[in-house]
């Protein structure tokens, strides 16, 4: 039963952040917070744009540890935002 327990435990924190009761995502509260300052919105539709739809989650992955996010976990919530915000 333990090991359901962790299982369990292990998959929620594995899970993107979003709220149910309206709060913001984690996502874009990071982006908020760390991109925005520099890059708004518009500007990063461009850089998505500038990518095939297929390869834009790796071309996050690649530029956002040279931009302040450079927690694993943090550039995962960012990116599941940042491919949703961009379309």
């Amino acid at each position: 039963m333990w090991k359901h327990s962790i299982a369990v435990v292990v998959f929620a924190a594995a899970m993107p952040a979003f709220a149910a009761d309206g709060a913001v995502p984690e996502g874009e509260t990071i982006v908020t917070k760390r991109c925005t300052a520099c890059h708004d919105m518009a500007r990063l539709k461009k850089i998505a744009a500038r990518t095939p739809e297929a390869d834009r989650a790796a071309r996050w992955e690649k530029f956002l540890p040279t931009h302040n996010v450079g927690d694993a976990g943090q550039r995962k919530v960012v990116i599941e935002y940042l491919l949703t915000a961009t379309k």
